[in-house]
């Protein structure tokens, strides 16, 4: 998957400092250098979310919201069930069903190649 350029030195630093090391390393590892249990995992996330004032928030949104952006920069079904993962196209259908505006963003893009 492509990661927005944005992101590289922030994931750079991360894997520096907190990842294992090496091509098998893990990236998130508990404090015994094995795997994090996802409960564990997902208590981080709570913590953080309620620290946000976002205590309705859930892992899983972060997936949700990384497809709805990318189908509002446009991105396809094939696009979109491709980096998600998904085995069909009707997953994707989700994405871009909940991506407010891509009309007009399309019509907008279509203004612009006319002028």
């Amino acid at each position: 998957m492509a990661i927005p350029p944005h992101l590289i030195p922030i994931i750079k630093e991360h894997l520096e400092i907190f990842a294992a090391p090496g091509q098998e390393g893990l990236l998130f590892p508990a404090a015994n250098g094995r795997q994090q249990w996802p409960s564990t995992i997902a208590g981080y996330f709570k913590k953080a979310a309620t620290i946000a004032g976002r205590s309705d928030l859930r892992f899983h949104d972060l997936r949700n919201t990384g497809g709805v952006m990318a189908a509002r920069q446009g991105a396809t079904f094939a696009d979109l069930q491709a980096r998600l993962g998904h085995s069909t196209a009707n997953t994707a259908l989700l994405y871009r069903h909940t991506a407010k505006g891509p009309d007009q963003m399309i019509a907008e893009r279509l203004s612009r190649l006319a002028t």
